[in-house]
């Protein structure tokens, strides 16, 4: 529905310590395969770990990554 009103990018968000509004992996993965170009599919995640965003990513195969918290383990290069 998004879409058809003219959304150019989806805010997808996955797990997050508290705050209404999220949805499951599993979710995330469903609508970002259904998501056409041009429009883009943030992941909002609240994991701190480099390899842990980036399996997350993996996993759901958004097209951009969104942290809402800093990093305490790796680096934000590996990330890119």
């Amino acid at each position: 529905m998004a879409i058809e009103c003219g959304a150019s990018a989806l805010g997808l968000v996955s797990a997050m310590p508290s705050g209404p509004g999220i949805i499951s992996d599993e979710t995330v993965t469903a609508i970002a395969a259904e998501v056409p170009p041009p429009v883009a599919t943030f992941l909002l995640t609240s994991l701190q770990d480099a390899a842990s965003i980036i399996e997350q990513q993996r996993r759901c195969r958004t097209n951009t990554i969104q942290l809402v918290d800093s990093l305490t383990g790796g680096s934000y290069e590996q990330i890119n």
